[in-house]
């Protein structure tokens, strides 16, 4: 590190080189006060020199050491920066300061002296943004809108606060802050383009007393006889003073507005306005409530030019943010968990960015390049040494995206935040005679309500994963999402059952689907009796493909059992057969996707719509190139306001077959808009209607199974199939954790997907990752042979036959029943890499299992674990598996 004296003889060295080689130039100064760098253009007299290379190379020598120099942020500095903000409340728990100048705040946390800003505090002395990064680094908030054009721009609170054109006001527990974003003075859009004359003479000239302003005005429009009217010459209001002084006059003569409309639109009462200027009011509320940050963009208050709509709003992207010299991690809910190492110099790959609850298939999207997890819980964290935070997005998560970065790549820091989807936009190819073009088309109206997410902050031992995971998990208990499980003698075994699927066949060349069984009813209870009969008895029994057309069935107004698999009788039977077994039966129905067209299904009607109108139709995609795969059946997504109809249709025929329970295969794991014209219904209104019909069906249904189990099925499901095991895998991401587990365990019965499908068929490795996650076993077949899905639309449920896979799932399941049974019913207080490949997983009865991913044998606290293999500790005494 340079001393400050090496550098002021570094700087006279350079002086005394240059200082003979001078001329005069303008140049622009900066003006530097403790708030902020302000540059203002002024003349000056001074030297500036005419340089060789060699000093240039001395200077930037001299820079690059100054700039070495960072250094993290000190006790110091931050109690520095905590006395230029005011206190604007403040309880028992924390304190909340916000800056007069920045429109920053801070949230001191009183127990543990923690201070968390919304923007780093040593931003000024960052090294690697610039331009518009450098910016941002100084906003609470940014948004993305789009031109009439169809091009999209940002703007940013900084901007705002840069212009002088923001309040904040003091609410009840905080404060509030009013953005006015983007040019709000007058321009040309306040000058008529075309008058009628009698307008022109009546309205304007006439009220204009001095004859030479009367004249001038009139010079600056052209006359047309031919349609008597005038237009306006835009290269008469070229000059911002003759532009200014014109709208002065237009104003003291009582020319409006709504005048200019009129003329604008040629004397029509249905005037359209002037594209204008975008520019935007937006205001965002901070609050204490407890031990607990709540952060809520008014979107009821929220202005926007309707020319240039809102599409996105990026918020408190820096809160918390960790520099250079902090160790920790980003936590994600990519999938089951991931985190994201503080500083990991992954700045080569692409950013983590994800919707909330995946995509909504009312958006069209031509190319799938990747599989991912979705993200089922809208939250996300931070930890930085021995402090934390979880942020929970409690208002407008349908409708969010999280997003999380790593230091170095576009500024000096690691951060996470969340940004929410206001409106969306597609483009159009129009074609007609030998041109195309392309346009913007937009959703009709946005999303208008409120965006809030809660912060809380941890320390010490519950500064990590596990801890967000306990205060998520609590938290979801108090809001009624999550009850406690009753304790069972064994653990539920999972086995889905698929009755029949539809296959292309041909009759004298006229091509036709043909259902066809590949698990009838009675096949069913042979396999059921060999699980009895090799001691697996909790058996939950989903039963997909067994009405209105097998597996893609039809749209579920009502219920047709299919014949090939013996019909109503067939399954009355059967579910007696069950009951006498005492075995839950789960009929699968799928809500969200009408997989096949029928008489009874009308897509212009009931299918939600592309923003370009269309009816929303999904195709597979095609893992080799990565487009829709139209040689595939595709499905129709149905409009979220069809749903009530649908639910009620089914129940009524399904509640005669009198079965509790029920498999929902996509309302726990979807969520689609309808972007219709007249009637827009948006990811968040989707997301109530669902939770309607998730309400309506518990009350009908004692046993709900859902598939996927986002956060808005936790309340109402008793089992939850294809939660995620895993993350996605992203290259920025470091580690996959079960943070979806954590937060579920002991509240509801879940597995991942069936092991028979899995992309790791290695069942030793799903085994291990079984116990490490605390899930059930699960397994996907029909009765048939393999054969019977070749080259049909089921080729994927090749691996499917029973007899295959029976023997490995009856030693699995009791296996995995010896170790889990016990802990059941309890939490998960802690997860945690304890060495490489190798993880504890500990309960709230003191039970820790180990597992070991390894090739190798290793020793964690005196316990041996062979490769390949677990270890369970009971009161400090280890159990350790011989495989």
């Amino acid at each position: 590190m340079i001393s400050s004296c090496k550098r002021g003889f570094y700087f006279l060295l350079v002086i005394a080189i240059i200082l003979p080689l001078v001329f005069e130039q303008k140049v622009v100064v900066a003006v530097e006060n403790e708030e902020s760098t302000e540059f203002v253009e002024e003349e000056a007299e001074i030297d500036v020199p005419v340089m060789d290379d060699s000093i240039v190379e001395a200077e930037l020598e001299v820079e690059e050491v100054e700039l070495s120099e960072r250094d993290d942020v000190t006790e110091e500095d931050i109690e520095a920066h905590l006395d230029e903000m005011q206190l604007m409340s403040e309880n028992s728990e924390l304190e909340l300061y916000f800056h007069r100048t920045t429109a920053e705040i801070a949230v001191k946390v009183k127990k543990s002296g923690q201070v968390w800003f919304s923007n780093p505090i040593d931003r000024q002395t960052d090294t690697v943004a610039s331009g518009e990064n450098k910016t941002i680094l100084h906003s609470q908030l940014s948004l993305t809108y789009f031109h009439p054009t169809g091009q999209t721009s940002r703007m940013h609170s900084n901007e705002s606060v840069r212009d002088g054109q923001f309040e904040s006001e003091t609410i009840e527990n905080g404060v509030k802050v009013i953005y006015t974003l983007g040019d709000t003075s007058k321009g040309i859009e306040m000058i008529p383009e075309r008058i009628s004359r009698e307008r022109f003479e009546t309205l304007i000239l006439n009220k204009i007393e001095d004859e030479d302003t009367r004249a001038d005005l009139e010079s600056r429009f052209q006359y047309i006889q031919e349609e008597d009217i005038y237009e306006r010459r835009e290269v008469s209001f070229d000059s911002k003073i003759v532009l200014n002084r014109t709208i002065e006059l237009f104003e003291e003569i009582g020319y409006t507005e709504e005048d200019i409309a009129i003329d604008n639109a040629g004397g029509s009462e249905l005037a359209e306005e002037g594209y204008g200027k975008p520019n935007f009011v937006v205001p965002i509320q901070y609050e204490l409530d407890g031990d607990h940050l709540i952060v809520t963009v008014v979107g009821e208050e929220l202005e926007q030019n309707e020319s240039f709509p809102i599409s996105e709003v990026k918020v408190l992207e820096f809160f918390g943010a960790a520099n250079e010299f902090r160790e920790g991690y980003t936590f994600v809910p990519d999938g089951s968990g991931a985190l994201i190492h503080l500083n990991n110099e992954k700045v080569n790959f692409q950013p983590y960015l994800d919707r909330v609850y995946g995509e909504d298939k009312a958006t069209f999207v031509r190319e799938q390049m990747e599989i991912s997890e979705k993200i089922r819980l809208p939250v996300f964290g931070m930890k930085q040494e021995e402090q934390a935070f979880i942020a929970i997005i409690e208002q407008g998560d349908a409708i969010s995206s999280i997003g999380a970065d790593v230091a170095g790549r576009l500024n000096s820091y690691n951060t996470v935040n969340s940004r929410f989807n206001l409106r969306e936009g597609a483009q159009i190819t129009l074609t007609g005679g030998e041109r195309a073009s392309t346009i913007t088309m937009f959703q009709q109206d946005g999303y208008q309500d409120n965006m809030r997410i809660r912060y809380k902050f941890l320390d010490s031992e519950k500064a990590s994963y596990s801890g967000m995971a306990e205060y998520y998990r609590n938290y979801l208990l108090e809001s009624t999402h999550l009850s406690p499980l009753e304790p069972t003698e064994e653990l539920p075994f999972y086995l889905e059952l698929v009755g029949s699927i539809v296959k292309r066949k041909a009759f004298l060349g006229v091509p036709y689907q043909s259902v066809e069984s590949v698990t009838t009813f009675e096949e069913a209870e042979e396999i059921v009796n060999e699980l009895n009969d090799a001691g697996v008895h909790n058996i939950k029994l989903r039963y997909s493909g067994w009405f209105n057309g097998g597996l893609k069935h039809k749209a579920p107004k009502s219920v047709k059992v299919d014949s090939q698999i013996g019909g109503k009788k067939g399954l009355e039977e059967f579910h007696s057969f069950l009951q006498s077994k005492q075995i839950d039966l789960y009929p699968d129905v799928t809500f969200l996707n009408v997989q096949r067209n029928s008489f009874t299904f009308n897509p212009s009607r009931e299918a939600s719509r592309y923003v370009n109108r269309q009816p929303a139709i999904q195709y597979p995609f095609n893992p080799a190139s990565f487009r829709r795969d139209r040689n595939k059946l595709p499905y129709y997504v149905l409009s979220p306001v069809k749903l009530p109809d649908y639910v009620e249709g089914f129940s009524n025929d399904f509640a005669k077959l009198n079965i509790k329970g029920l498999s929902l295969r996509d309302m726990g794991d979807e969520l689609n808009s309808d972007f219709r014209d007249k009637n827009v219904i948006n990811r968040e209104q989707a997301k109530r209607m669902i939770q309607e019909q998730f309400s309506e069906l518990d009350n009908q249904f004692t046993n709900l199974l859902v598939e996927g189990g986002n956060l808005i099925a936790l309340q109402h499901a008793n089992h939850i199939l294809h939660a995620p095991t895993y993350s996605s895998g992203f290259n920025i991401t470091d580690e996959s954790v079960p943070f979806y587990q954590m937060v579920i365990h002991g509240s509801i019965d879940y597995t991942g997907v069936p092991v028979n499908l899995s992309a790791n068929q290695n069942i030793n490795d799903q085994l291990l990752k079984a116990l490490e996650t605390g899930s059930n076993v699960y397994f996907k077949w029909f009765y048939e042979d393999s054969s019977i899905v070749k080259e049909t639309e089921f080729d994927d449920l090749f691996s499917m036959n029973y007899q295959v896979w029976l023997d490995d799932a009856i030693e699995m399941y009791q296996e995995v029943n010896q170790v889990l049974n016990e802990v059941r019913t309890e939490v998960i207080t802690t997860h945690e890499k304890v060495a490489e490949g190798v993880y504890q997983t500990t309960y709230s009865n003191d039970v820790n299992i180990l597992v070991n991913y390894n090739d190798d044998s290793v020793s964690v606290n005196g316990v041996a674990i062979e490769a390949g293999s677990y270890a369970v500790i009971r009161g400090g005494i280890a159990n350790v598996s011989e495989k």
